[in-house]
């Protein structure tokens, strides 16, 4: 899966390509989310 988009930082227009391989549908997986800290909460501008 490949996500794809902009975002604007100092009035620069940044572009970023995120990519999650993904496999082995159907078996569980454990999963640790990040600290509450570490994600981002800025505002999102149109």
């Amino acid at each position: 899966m490949r996500h794809q988009f902009s975002f604007r930082n100092q009035g620069r227009t940044v572009a970023v390509a995120s990519t999650t391989l993904l496999y082995g549908f159907g078996v569980p997986v454990e999963v640790t989310l990040p600290d509450r800290r570490d994600l981002y909460v800025g505002k999102i501008e149109t």
